[in-house]
């Protein structure tokens, strides 16, 4: 059985990997994504969905948010981001990080939640910046990034001074 090291193109060891999973056909080897264009990080994610992931329609339904979320996150942050665990956008703000992730649990049917990632071992997620669960929650997202960002960030600020 073959395992996936940081330097292993997940292309090269085909739509099947470790234990039988699929891994996406990305584009880039583990970490190389930093500094691609918001376009080619949207086609990532839209591929892997509709490629590679093999779960059902719900998860699915985000991939028409996937630009405007990604453009959202490029207007308050700018483009300093990489894809990490093949299925979450991390980025920094300033000198925090952040990540990108699709949840499960948010009500109706899933949705993406953007959560700072504590820098503790494990990288635990902290506080949400913000929960979308539909196609106007990710525009409302894209319209007003710079601010949702300040906003956590100038709440949150007593976590960086402590």
């Amino acid at each position: 059985m073959k395992e996936v090291s940081e330097t292993t193109s997940v292309q090269k060891i085909g739509k099947r990997g470790f234990l039988g999973r699929r891994v996406p056909t990305s584009p880039w080897k583990v970490g190389e994504s930093a500094g691609a264009s918001a376009d080619r990080v949207a086609e990532y994610f839209v591929s892997y969905l509709f490629n590679d992931f093999s779960g059902s329609g719900h998860v699915r339904r985000v991939a028409a948010w996937a630009g405007l979320i990604i453009l959202g996150i490029e207007r308050a942050v700018g483009g300093d981001w990489n894809i990490s665990h093949t299925r979450q956008l991390w980025f920094t703000c300033g000198d925090r990080t952040f990540k990108a992730k699709y949840n499960h649990a948010l009500r109706p049917a899933g949705g993406i939640e953007i959560v700072e990632v504590i820098p503790e071992q494990g990288n635990p997620d902290g506080d949400s910046v913000v929960k979308l669960r539909d196609l106007h929650e990710a525009e409302d997202f894209y319209n007003g990034a710079p601010t949702i960002f300040r906003k956590f960030l100038h709440e949150h600020a007593a976590r960086v001074a402590s």
